[in-house]
């Protein structure tokens, strides 16, 4: 045990390098996916976070990267909750201090690791970790951590990679672990290489810059990706009942999820949108439990096809 984590130590090291020598996503302007608003109204009616409850509290960001989420929700939330957020980057955290913001409400940026948070038992109101388990070598006990700090009661919001939907993105890095298994600046060189042209919808998408995705999406050298099942598996141990998702996994919430997602925007006026708008219609009644698997496996097929990378999934401690 003591050798599987000197290992993983030695692998958030590696990690830990990557991420201050090309800090992501360091975007030059937040894309509009990703405004206040849209962030609001998925946390509020997806997610079914009531965010007006936070008040007062504590809200962290895990893992919070060059800090654009973190301001996001600096804004979004009331400005008598503290927020707070760590990051394994001091060169990630640097950019996030220096980001445009009020001087007073500047959230609370610290240097750390998901694996050893060094924050006391239940302390924390709300949870965000936005795309990180997938990046760490213990993904198990980062997710641990989380849980421990959590308040009953509070809330949490996990963001992962979809293992189905990300699976022609998997084979990509397959094909560079085959080739270079260890050098992650090689890696990257590869992702330029071999699939650079692909990665420039990604650079468009994002706003950000081609060397920090390459890095992000090749250098680094441990990945996950999970199906629902394993999510809400990992929800079951940590005592964590299930409140929402998005994109929404339940058919029952498809409907809201089709009016809202920019993905679709384009064919909103085609029979064919119009039709699945009638089949789904809205629905304001939030899910009462986690879905089942009939549901999870077609749904997730659906993902599948549509190639969904991210999926996020929030729950609230016991």
């Amino acid at each position: 045990m003591d050798k599987r984590r000197t290992e993983v130590d030695q692998m958030a090291r590696r990690v830990a390098a990557m991420y201050r020598a090309h800090p992501f996503p360091n975007r030059q302007s937040v894309p509009p996916s990703k405004s206040d608003e849209r962030y609001k109204f998925i946390y509020e009616n997806f997610l079914h976070i009531p965010l007006d409850e936070l008040k007062g509290k504590i809200f962290f960001d895990a893992g919070c990267g060059t800090g654009d989420v973190t301001w996001a929700f600096r804004r979004i939330l009331d400005p008598k909750t503290r927020v707070c957020a760590i990051d394994i980057s001091q060169t990630s955290i640097s950019i996030a201090r220096q980001a445009c913001g009020s001087t007073t409400l500047q959230p609370i940026f610290t240097v750390g690791s998901l694996l050893d948070l060094g924050i006391a038992d239940h302390s924390v109101d709300m949870v965000l970790c936005s795309g990180v388990l997938v990046a760490v070598p213990d993904p198990d006990r980062a997710f641990r951590e989380l849980v421990r700090i959590l308040k009953p009661g509070g809330y949490l919001v996990v963001i992962l990679y979809h293992k189905y939907g990300r699976a022609l993105h998997g084979l990509r890095r397959a094909i560079i672990d085959l080739i270079e298994p260890e050098d992650i600046d090689r890696r990257a060189q590869l992702g330029r290489r071999l699939f650079g042209r692909s990665m420039k919808s990604f650079v468009r998408e994002e706003n950000a810059p081609l060397e920090g995705i390459l890095y992000d999406q090749f250098g680094l050298p441990c990945e996950s990706r999970y199906s629902v099942g394993q999510a809400l598996r990992w929800f079951k141990e940590g005592g964590l009942r299930y409140l929402g998702m998005w994109p929404p996994i339940e058919w029952s919430q498809l409907g809201n999820g089709l009016r809202f997602s920019k993905q679709f925007a384009p064919m909103r006026q085609s029979w064919l949108f119009r039709l699945l708008l009638h089949i789904f219609p809205e629905n304001a009644i939030a899910p009462d439990g986690p879905p089942a698997w009939t549901t999870r496996a077609s749904m997730q097929a659906v993902w599948a096809l549509n190639q969904q990378q991210l999926f996020a999934i929030s729950g609230r401690k016991e």
